[in-house]
């Protein structure tokens, strides 16, 4: 039975992550970076202060929507397959206008505009 064949009646799973499945992903990816080795379902359980059944839930949902990949009946198998883009920061940079030759003009007197990039950049 496939859940996301859109002739199929009922509610269709839901694009994107919700508030709960963030922190998920989130929770992970720290247990992650810390340990080096993905939690189980039980060390996620303590660390979102939620219940086994819950997380299993979550789980298979994450799966479903193609953010993880697990292996059945396997501790420590879940592996991120897909992040969603953090929010870039971004930064305001000034377009000079055109310097004349001669005596120095302070730039900001010839401010044309401003353009908007990455702070990484």
């Amino acid at each position: 039975m496939n859940r996301e064949d859109p002739t199929r009646p009922g509610p269709k799973p839901a694009e994107g992550l919700t508030v709960a499945q963030s922190r998920m992903m989130e929770a992970i990816q720290a247990f992650v970076d810390e340990y080096g080795m993905p939690p189980t379902v039980q060390e996620l359980a303590d660390v979102l202060k939620i219940k086994g059944a819950t997380v299993h839930e979550q789980l298979g949902k994450l799966v479903r929507k193609g953010y993880l990949k697990r292996m059945p009946r396997k501790a420590r198998s879940l592996e991120i397959i897909r992040r969603d883009a953090p929010p870039t920061r971004l930064v305001s940079v000034p377009i000079v206008g055109r310097v004349a030759a001669g005596l120095p003009i302070l730039a900001e007197e010839n401010v044309a505009g401003e353009v908007l990039v990455e702070s990484s950049v």
